[in-house]
C-alpha cells in the first residue's frame, strides 16, 4: 500500500462520524450464545444469562458447573469481529486453557472479580460450580478509539483430542 492510500484511508477514518472515543462509547451486550453442543462431560451452562441493569448497562449473571478439571490439555481460541460477526478479525488469539486463564488483561480480571473464580496462578481449575455476578465490559476495557459497530466476540475450547467441547457467542454493540 502507498503513502497516499494510507493518507486516504486515515482521512477517512478521521472524517467518519462513525468514529467513537473517550466517554462516548455506549456498549450494549445483546446476547451470550452458549453453543447448543456443549460437551456435557465438560460443562454444564446453568443460568448463565444477559441482564439489563439500566438503559445502557447490561451484566452476564449467573451459575455453571465444571464436570471435570480443565487445564494445560485444553486449548482456548477466541476471536472478535465486526459487521455482526462478518467482518474480518480485529483481535483474536490461543492459548492453553490456563495460560488464558492466568494472563494479564482487564476483562479476564474484572471477570475474575465479578466471580467465584480462584485467584491468578490457580491452575487446573477444579471442577464444581462457579458463579458470575453482574460482570460487565467497561468503557476502559476497550480500545481508546472504536468504530461504533455491532460486534461479535466468539470463544471455544477444546478438549485434549481437539474436539470442541464448549463455544459461546457474545453479541455488543458500540455507539
Amino acid at each position: 500500500m502507498n503513502y497516499f492510500s494510507i493518507l486516504l484511508i486515515v482521512g477517512h477514518l478521521y472524517l467518519d462520524s462513525s468514529l467513537v472515543s473517550g466517554v462516548l462509547y455506549e456498549i450494549t451486550v445483546n446476547s451470550f450464545e452458549p453453543d447448543p453442543n456443549i460437551d456435557a462431560a465438560f460443562l454444564t451452562m446453568g443460568t448463565v444469562r444477559v441482564t439489563r441493569k439500566n438503559r445502557n448497562r447490561f451484566a452476564i449473571t449467573g451459575d455453571f458447573e465444571l464436570n471435570q478439571n480443565w487445564g494445560d490439555e485444553n486449548e482456548v481460541s477466541f476471536d472478535i469481529k465486526s459487521r455482526n460477526g462478518k467482518g474480518p478479525s480485529i483481535y483474536g488469539g490461543k492459548a492453553s486453557f490456563c495460560e488464558f486463564l492466568n494472563m494479564e488483561n482487564s476483562i479476564i480480571d474484572a471477570f475474575r472479580k465479578a466471580s467465584n473464580l480462584p485467584p491468578v496462578g490457580t491452575c487446573p481449575l477444579l471442577k464444581g460450580k462457579y458463579a458470575i455476578n453482574e460482570f460487565e465490559v467497561q468503557e476502559e476495557d476497550l480500545p481508546p478509539v472504536m468504530v461504533k459497530d455491532q460486534y461479535v466476540v466468539s470463544a471455544r475450547m477444546t478438549g485434549s483430542n481437539g474436539k470442541q467441547v464448549v463455544a459461546y457467542k457474545i453479541k455488543l454493540s458500540v455507539k
